[in-house]
């Protein structure tokens, strides 16, 4: 790979340009292309319906709080899955580049790997990305280097490869083109918060050097792009007209002086269903933007329009609350944006160019709920490199500081790919001990401002992590080493729901509980081991286990060998049941149906065996797992296999329990004794020894 090169991709810098006119004043979302109301059933059941030559993909993220919408896209031999930002602001699709990669925000096993090939300056592909007359290369067998700045003042630096990229039309076809896209070896993230971890961007612009543009080409999609964003997170894109309404849209021409973009215009602005008296506007629709633009003029009377109208409503303006420009506020904290909707009246864009084609801005597509009053707001409260409480954080004992008096950074990556990034606060934290007494120790814990859900599922709505594992930097060992309990941790979790969570040694059983030592090596993590699988009583073969205990996982995990070998056993069992597989069923990857819905556990226990950890270290000490903890029964009545194959997710030869599988049971975290303890357990709520 050669140098950076300082020439353009397009002559002049590639701006990300937001949605409508471009400026620096905040107003509205307007992220959404379609409806809401196009989202009636799940991109599985769309993607079934064989519309032909169309290709659908999931959409994670939501407008607020994470600020973006990503998509899954498969690259390379073997293939390699890339999380990209949607963005039909931008020519060029890119991924990070493992090449001495600059600004890189993923470790090295995660960013694009090329291989030989570089794409020439000769290709037509280059010359989709430069504008006439621009010759960024010297020589037409050089590399076709590109170099693209965003209206944030981000960019990427990098170079044009090609590699295969397998997709699945919605007809259930299969293919394997060789697509064009950037190999980004420099990055610099422009906006004021750290970078969201993502691979890069999907460029969706209506350019010649787009994956959408290439695969028409290549004759294997019509040039028609769709986004469907749910107001709760998640959605599709597709690429391909097969998914586009037969009736119902409303459509409008886009400009041809656009330049690659998505405008149009003139529109006229209504309020309330009535001409706010704002014309002629040019618009520019872009997914890559969370929130809706306006020039300051035409900001500054849709402002005027919305404080007029809200006169006498019993809103306040709320200066103080800075997620955005203009907040209000009322008496009481407001849940969600239908707690308000009666108090703001619809906008609409119409457009004069087109009949009666109106696009239309309920409360809901341009207002959000803050989080203010959820949030933690430090106080000149940061932990210094030089404590010990930040050099507990890290493993090597070593944090990344240039100088002691540095704040403590953290960054923490999860399984799931989910990730917190922030600095370390200390602050009071009131608790009540089991006797009675109040106490107010001043613990270290870390104030995130990033946060990526890396999950498919929007994320939950808490305020973040407990961590309970046994380094010195956890809440648990705080309040240990400043005397007030014992340095102990268990939990109770109800089958039906709800249960407890205690930090001392005071619930802890006197007699019943199984108890199993901490492996030395497990790095902070409540691991033990060897342990072996039996299967209704019997061995089964599977032996020399280490297993991780993780409250932080719904389900529990073993590795592909160990999965497959469980699996196996239990589908032999399962013959001559009144059982059959539910490939249908979507919510786990196992499932299985009966003649009619079963409605608990309790419906299939007979004929499924009881699983068993037993510890090899440990005289008579085996990890029960009756059907009740290793099963769920689906919305539909289905029977769903809560073991999953962790070598899928990322967890290598992990194998983890979860909390599927503490189920009525109480569980114990001895950090003290270096040990792991169990026993079954009523635990609708603590029982006093």
């Amino acid at each position: 790979m050669e140098d950076k090169k300082s020439s353009l991709v397009s002559g002049s810098l590639e701006i990300r340009m937001p949605v409508l006119l471009f400026v620096s004043i905040l107003f509205a979302i307007f992220a959404v292309s379609l409806s809401d109301q196009f989202l009636t059933a799940d991109w599985e059941q769309l993607r079934s319906v064989g519309f032909g030559s169309s290709i659908l993909f999931p959409v994670k993220g939501n407008v607020y709080p994470l600020g973006h919408f990503t998509v899954s896209v498969t690259i390379g031999n073997p293939p390699k899955a890339f999380e990209l930002d949607i963005d039909t602001g931008s020519d060029l699709t890119w991924v990070q580049c493992d090449v001495q990669c600059t600004g890189c925000t993923l470790p090295r096993d995660m960013l694009y790997k090329p291989h030989n090939n570089a794409v020439s300056r000769e290709d037509p592909l280059c010359a989709a990305l430069s504008s006439p007359g621009n010759a960024p290369c010297k020589k037409s067998n050089d590399q076709c280097d590109y170099d693209v700045e965003y209206a944030d003042h981000g960019s990427s630096i990098g170079v044009l490869v090609k590699d295969l990229a397998p997709m699945r039309l919605t007809n259930g076809q299969l293919i394997n083109p060789n697509l064009g896209f950037g190999c980004g070896y420099d990055q610099d993230y422009g906006g004021m918060q750290p970078p969201p971890l993502v691979a890069g961007v999907l460029g969706l612009s209506s350019s010649k050097a787009t994956i959408v543009s290439q695969l028409n080409d290549l004759g294997h999609v019509s040039n028609v792009i769709g986004h469907c964003l749910a107001g709760l997170g998640g959605g599709f894109l597709f690429f391909g007209g097969g998914l586009v309404p037969s009736s119902g849209m409303s459509w409008t021409p886009i400009l041809r002086n656009s330049e690659g973009k998505y405008s149009s215009g003139p529109a006229e602005v209504y309020f309330g269903g009535k001409a706010g008296g704002i014309k002629g506007l040019t618009l520019t629709f872009d997914s890559g933007s969370s929130y809706t633009y306006f020039n300051s003029q035409v900001y500054g009377a849709v402002e005027k329009l919305l404080k007029n109208d809200l006169k006498g409503q019993p809103l306040k303006l709320a200066p103080d609350d800075k997620t955005l420009e203009l907040c209000w506020k009322g008496r009481k904290a407001f849940k969600s944006v239908s707690d308000v909707r009666d108090f703001f009246k619809p906008l609409a864009l119409n457009f004069k160019n087109s009949k009666n084609a109106q696009f239309q801005i309920p409360p809901e597509a341009y207002l959000i709920i803050s989080p203010r009053d959820k949030l933690y707001k430090p106080h000149n409260n940061v932990v210094r490199c030089g404590e010990p409480l930040c050099t507990a954080l890290f493993h090597q004992g070593k944090p990344p500081c240039r100088n002691p008096n540095d704040q403590c950074d953290y960054q923490i990556e999860y399984a799931d790919h989910g990730s917190s990034i922030g600095v370390l606060v200390k602050d009071l934290v009131p608790m009540k001990l089991a006797n009675g007494t109040v106490i107010a120790p001043n613990l270290g814990f870390g104030c995130g401002y990033d946060q990526h859900n890396g999950g498919s599922q929007p994320p939950p709505s808490t305020g973040g992590v407990l961590g309970l594992g046994n380094s010195r930097g956890t809440l648990a060992s705080q309040i240990s080493s400043l005397t007030h309990v014992r340095n102990i941790i268990g939990h109770c979790y109800s089958g039906h729901g709800g249960g407890f969570l205690f930090f001392g040694g005071d619930l802890v059983p006197s007699s019943g509980i199984s108890w199993t030592p901490i492996l030395h090596t497990s790095g902070g993590r409540y691991s033990s081991g060897p342990a072996d699988v039996f299967f209704g009583g019997k061995a089964v073969g599977i032996r020399g286990l280490t297993l991780t205990f993780d409250s932080g996982s719904s389900y529990t995990y073993f590795n592909s060998q160990v999965y497959g070998a469980i699996l196996n056993r239990l589908r032999n069992d399962l013959k001559g049941q009144p059982l059959k597989d539910a490939p249908e069923e979507k919510i786990l990857p196992v499932c299985w149906k009966g003649s009619k819905a079963f409605k608990s556990v309790a419906d299939v226990r007979s004929f499924f065996k009881p699983l068993a950890l037993s510890f090899t270290n440990s005289q008579n000490v085996q990890f029960q797992m009756p059907p009740e903890s290793y099963l769920i029964i689906s919305e539909s009545g289905n029977v769903c296999l809560g073991i999953l194959d962790g070598s899928q997710v990322g967890l290598g030869n992990v194998n983890l329990i979860g909390d599927i599988s503490f189920l009525d049971k109480i569980v114990v975290y001895d950090n003290e004794k270096q040990r792991i303890g169990w026993a079954p357990a009523n635990c609708s709520r603590p029982r006093k020894q």
